[in-house]
């Protein structure tokens, strides 16, 4: 395995380090208290000691084939956070790119504004019905109730190798909770309001419910509703730089088990989501008295549900898993600005059907199974002959854990894919583990990935109101899917009391599919946008340094933090990519002066990133707050968020730029949890 870097290169990658270092460093005046919303991972009994994302099999995260963090539910719980995007966003390699109020995770920098590309899984099944959509958007990741969650494991880098297209950044796999065998529940509230700045109140409500029906059947169950009112800056245009949308959800999960005998099990899970998104777009007026009027109006509403079944079976010989998911969406898509009919009703179903078996053969761990995918969209306006189209892929993928010796593994993989429309596509990877005296692993591998275009970009009949209204965007048959090439290698230790990690990556992305403007000159000399076509493009070389640690100070003090580099660039021009900060860097600390009382702190740093080769200023976040059980069966909590107020706004102002992605002025926020 190689990692190609020059020595320019390298000693850039020496000198980010360095100001990994300084960064992190630079927030430990904070360590009076230890921040809430940006857990990421822990030692000891915080960081769960078994994950299954990166090989289908359960295994721990320091010896898996791939780079992962887990985010535990006490660590969702504790955030404060207003969604889950926010507290992955914290964590070391991932972006939550906000812009007006829609959140986009980024891991290591790979994404576009118009695709997927990290796969969002749910207890390891797809989730995905913003396909009718061709704008990415945020309404898989708000999809799952807080309360629900179990553990999230995020795999940084591509797994097209187990999981095929649209996991060319990464993975997210979304672990809720099972059914217990005594019945337990919780009752949570939360509330935020904005002191000054940008943003307005928001609230959360949610409750769950887990136990035993019977000897054998269990049930769990977790409901939540979020609220967020609109927010626009006065007397600006209303563009994501100057508005944050309303958002309303209601989500509901459920999962019900039942245990056939001792070695198998079969899983239903039902799942609901409502998200509406009404929100002032365009230009308007403001007013005083009424706020703002909005001259131009769009509005989204997704309504969606979803079923599963899962059958587990342990065997003299191995084990297997067989599910099949069923996934019908319907959106309500609304704008002003478009030509009549400017109301479209979408409709997306997806259907998911997977079966792996997992079995030793000598110093061999196999995993070996099979998949279908089929999406099909509705939407008389923008498919515009046949008023629908679908694609349907097959797979059979494969893994091989070669356990040459006791501490040395070499993992190979690869998965076949035959796509209705391009044809087929083989993905594999190679992956060295080594286990080396006194807790240190080291491990790395090259593997290549790929997306498939979506629907939207390939179907040559879908034609959609693009360019600000100015031209229409077609669909584009002869694309080709997206490709990369990739390289990592990390050396983590582990302690008792302390743990930390470094991972070098490299990323190289053919093919990349973007929208190509077709512009005339009007007679007054100006050039106006007449048509767009989806076309592939773009050819990009993405690389940097992570590092992530984590220590117990003092039995009631501990402290973690974590720090990105980026050097993201256009291959053929050799200009950095937008809005990719070139350095994040997140800390927290916790306090536990009494058993019943934690006091947090941490601080987020954001670096300099660019829009059109304009440069962004960089900013730091800080945020406090505290946790009491006042009962036990009551805790109470309460914080600062934003402390500084800072303002994207005022800080592009000063900087002649505009920041596309918001932040929430200095808010304050209580919540309350009562378990039973």
């Amino acid at each position: 395995m190689k990692i190609v870097i020059n020595t320019e290169d390298a000693i850039k990658m020496v000198l980010a380090k360095k100001k990994l270092v300084i960064a992190i460093a630079a927030f430990t005046p904070f360590a009076v208290f230890a921040n809430e919303d940006q857990q990421t991972q822990k030692a000891g009994t915080t960081l769960p000691t078994i994950v299954v994302t990166a090989s289908l099999a359960e295994e721990s995260p320091d010896t898996a084939p791939a780079s992962i963090t887990v985010v535990s539910k006490e660590q969702i719980e504790q955030s404060a956070a207003n969604s889950l995007a926010e507290v992955l966003g914290k964590t070391v390699g991932v972006q939550n790119y906000n812009g007006g109020g829609r959140e986009k995770l980024t891991i290591r920098g790979v994404r576009e504004s118009n695709g997927v590309y990290t796969l969002i899984l749910v207890n390891g099944k797809r989730i995905s019905s913003t396909g009718a959509l061709w704008r990415d958007a945020d309404l898989d990741i708000s999809s799952i109730p807080l309360s629900s969650i179990e553990r999230v494991e995020v795999i940084r880098g591509p797994m097209s190798a187990l999981y095929g297209s649209d996991a060319i950044g990464g993975v997210i796999n979304i672990i809720t909770k099972k059914p217990t065998d005594e019945w337990q529940g919780a009752i949570n509230a939360e509330y935020h309001i904005v002191d000054r700045g940008t943003g307005k109140q928001q609230y959360r409500l949610g409750a769950s419910a887990s136990g035993a029906l019977t000897d054998k059947l269990g049930l769990s169950v977790s409901a939540e509703q979020y609220d967020r009112d609109a927010w626009f800056s006065q007397g600006k245009q209303a563009t994501p730089a100057y508005y944050i949308e309303g958002k309303k959800t209601q989500n509901l999960r459920s999962t019900l088990s039942y245990e056939l005998n001792d070695q198998q099990n079969i899983d239903l899970d039902l799942g609901y989501n409502k998200d509406e998104r009404p929100y002032g777009q365009t230009d308007y007026q403001y007013y005083p008295a009424w706020d703002y009027l909005s001259e131009g109006f769009a509005s989204q509403e997704i309504e969606r549900y979803s079923v599963g079944l899962t059958h587990r079976g342990d065997w003299s010989w191995g084990k297997t898993t067989v599910s099949a998911q069923q996934e019908n969406s319907e959106i309500k898509d609304y704008d002003s600005d478009f030509d009549e009919p400017k109301h479209r009703t979408l409709k997306e179903n997806n259907t998911n059907l997977r079966a792996y078996s997992n079995f030793d053969v000598s110093i061999h761990g196999v995993v070996a199974g099979v998949e279908y995918n089929n999406q099909e969209v509705k939407d008389g306006v923008t498919y515009q002959n046949s008023g629908k189209a679908s694609v349907s892929t097959t797979s059979v993928f494969v893994q091989d854990d070669i356990h040459i010796t006791d501490p040395l593994t070499l993992s190979l993989s690869g998965r076949y894919d035959d796509h209705e429309v391009f044809g087929h596509h083989f993905s594999p990877k190679a992956y060295l583990v080594y286990q080396l005296p006194h807790d240190i692993v080291v491990k790395g591998g090259y593997g290549q990935a790929f997306k498939a275009p979506s629907l939207a970009q390939m179907t040559k009949d879908y034609g959609i109101v693009s360019c600000g209204g100015g031209c229409t965007l077609w669909g584009n048959p002869d694309l080709k899917p997206e490709t990369s090439d990739n390289y990592e290698i990390s050396a983590s230790i582990r302690k008792s009391s302390w743990n930390g990690s470094v991972t070098l990556f490299q990323n190289e992305i053919k093919d990349m599919i973007s929208r190509d403007i077709t512009y005339t000159v009007d007679p007054n000399g100006e050039s106006k946008p007449t048509g767009a076509a989806w076309v592939n493009l773009g050819r990009v070389k993405i690389k940097g340094v992570e590092l992530a640690a984590q220590a117990d100070l003092l039995p009631m003090l501990s402290v973690d933090a974590n720090a990105t580099y980026l050097d993201a660039k256009n291959s053929e021009t050799h200009k950095r990519l937008d809005e990719r900060p070139r350095l994040q860097a997140n800390t927290n600390l916790n306090l536990k002066p009494l058993e019943w009382l934690t006091l947090t702190a941490g601080a987020s740093y954001i670096g300099d990133q660019v829009i059109n080769q304009k440069k962004l200023p960089d900013y730091t976040l800080v945020n406090i707050g505290l946790s009491a059980k006042v009962d036990p069966a009551v805790t109470v909590r309460a914080g600062i968020r934003n402390l500084t107020d800072v303002d994207l706004e005022e800080k592009g102002k000063d900087a002649g730029i505009t920041f596309n992605e918001k932040e929430l002025g200095r808010n304050y926020y209580v919540g309350l949890t009562y378990t039973f």
